[in-house]
């Protein structure tokens, strides 16, 4: 059978029923032991097993901390897990295979050439490509390349609304021997599982990309064009399926519990707002556990972290199984203030004064994202003698709470013509 590349999303997984510090493949430690208490210690993480090691991080880098409460039951035990972070788009290598009539899973791509075929007249069909996924499972596909047409005739691009329902003609388009109309199409098992925006004519080369959550194991596509034999080209469909956030692990005998994103977080004062990355949970067999969260914001135990306030706020995570069996994790997220004030001269860096009067200082203003206005923090060094011809300097300075300094600002005063001189 055929076999193509794909990209593999490396991932972090913990399992149970090894020795403490075991390896299990390629980025993944075991845990083991009942002997598990509540673990206060930063920044070290420690799984159940009650002995510190380090957790690789995601693609090599160290993991961030995590604080650990488990709960045990003679009948499960629990694990939990912490994920790199931050995570965003898969991060892809090309360094396995797969034949194509694998599912597309754990990171995978598979990308396959799918040539437009004519349908005849009436209702024809050309073909479907298949790529088989899971049901469940959210997936990229993304179709691109260009569809030359070698001739001057109209092309009717045709779509579906279903999978086994009629053509139907779109308006006719005229071609000169560029790019042709095509018609895209996917479908998602049933046929009233009509995938994505009908993306219509490629009318040139293009990427177009979408994703969707299958409905079932298998992904269908087809592309049609009326006028397929004076036309040329094919198009390339990768299916990618997405790990945005952790998958299960596969084999898990217990509650587990991972954080997407880090366990340790840091907040720009004023500047960063709190989105709570949020946290997934399985029992036996990849059971879903609904997660409860605790100083997260959006529930009613605590407001969540305050970014205009400078402080480490603990989010919890908890989630048990039908008999009571419990795994919990905190998210320690620290509001800081990094960033210095910004002041600002209120009236000209260089001033005149006319000798014989006193010189009235403008002043500056000072203002900080976390801490707000600081301007009566100001310090000002120099002063100006409205008697004495010279030139004078006047220098501000200011440090937030946070002990930030400003980049100081200078006044040049310039005091001249005394009646006297």
């Amino acid at each position: 059978m055929p076999t193509l590349p794909r990209r593999r999303l490396h991932g972090l997984h913990h399992r149970l029923g090894a020795q403490p510090g075991e390896q299990e493949g390629h980025g993944s430690r075991r845990c083991a032991h009942p002997a598990v208490d509540f673990l206060h210690q930063f920044p070290s993480l420690r799984l159940i097993s009650g002995q510190p090691h380090h957790v690789p991080g995601h693609l090599g880098q160290a993991r961030s901390p995590m604080k650990i409460r488990s709960a045990l039951s003679a009948l499960a035990l629990p694990c939990v897990l912490a994920c790199a972070g931050p995570l965003e788009s898969p991060a892809f290598e090309s360094s396995s295979t797969a034949s194509i009539g694998d599912a597309v899973q754990n990171g995978d791509c598979v990308t396959q050439q799918v040539s437009a075929v004519a349908p005849g007249s009436g209702a024809g069909y050309p073909a479907p490509t298949a790529f088989p996924v899971n049901a469940g499972w959210e997936y990229e596909v993304t179709v691109q390349g260009t569809y030359f047409a070698n001739d001057g005739l109209y092309a009717d691009a045709r779509y579906s609304s279903r999978f086994n329902g009629p053509w139907q003609d779109t308006p006719a388009h005229y071609e000169s021997s560029g790019p042709t109309l095509l018609d895209l199409q996917f479908w998602d098992g049933a046929a009233s599982a009509f995938v994505s925006p009908n993306w219509g004519a490629f009318s040139s080369s293009h990427t177009y990309s979408t994703r969707w959550t299958a409905a079932s194991g298998q992904l269908r596509v087809r592309i049609n064009d009326d006028y397929a034999g004076n036309n040329s080209g094919s198009l390339s469909v990768t299916v990618c399926h997405v790990l945005d956030h952790p998958s299960c692990p596969g084999d898990v005998q217990g509650p587990t519990l991972i954080l997407h994103d880090s366990s340790a977080m840091t907040l720009e004062c004023g500047l960063e707002t709190w989105a709570d990355p949020g946290a997934e949970a399985w029992d036996v067999a990849c059971t879903p556990l609904e997660v409860h969260r605790y100083n997260a914001g959006s529930d009613a135990s605590g407001p969540g972290p305050q970014t205009f306030a400078e402080g480490t706020y603990p989010v919890q995570y908890i989630a048990w199984n039908s008999v009571g069996t419990t795994v919990s994790a905190i998210r320690s997220v620290q509001v800081d203030d990094r960033r210095p004030p910004v002041l600002t001269l209120k009236g000209p860096a260089n001033v005149t004064h006319t000798c014989g009067s006193p010189w009235v200082d403008p002043g500056v203003e000072a203002m900080d994202a976390c801490y707000g206005d600081v301007t009566p923090a100001v310090r000002k060094t120099g002063e100006v003698n409205g008697w004495a011809a010279g030139t004078y300097q006047v220098v501000y300075e200011v440090t937030d709470s946070g002990g930030n300094s400003a980049t100081p600002v200078t006044r040049t005063v310039q005091v001249a013509r005394c009646p006297w001189e």
